[in-house]
């Protein structure tokens, strides 16, 4: 299956997950954790145990490229039946 991101505005990114939406927005030039940060919403829809999101998983994600993060978040919907 094909992961297909949209650009929702000047440096900001979304991609849509079975039960998530996922965005990606840039971060201030000074902050130290990371040039972008991931972060993940249910959906209005979606199943929320299925998604099962707890404090183990990390969310919000500091990533240091925009590559890498969407390679990254790629990978964990594979992983966790969001794709």
């Amino acid at each position: 299956m094909t992961i297909e991101w949209a650009q929702m505005s000047e440096g900001y990114w979304e991609v849509l997950g079975l039960d998530c939406w996922i965005t990606i927005e840039p971060r201030p030039h000074y902050c130290d954790r990371g040039n972008w940060v991931a972060k993940i919403d249910v959906k209005p829809d979606g199943d929320v145990l299925r998604l099962n999101i707890d404090h183990q998983d990390g969310w919000p994600r500091y990533f240091m490229s925009l590559e890498r993060a969407k390679a990254e978040i790629e990978d964990w919907m594979k992983k966790r039946g969001q794709a």
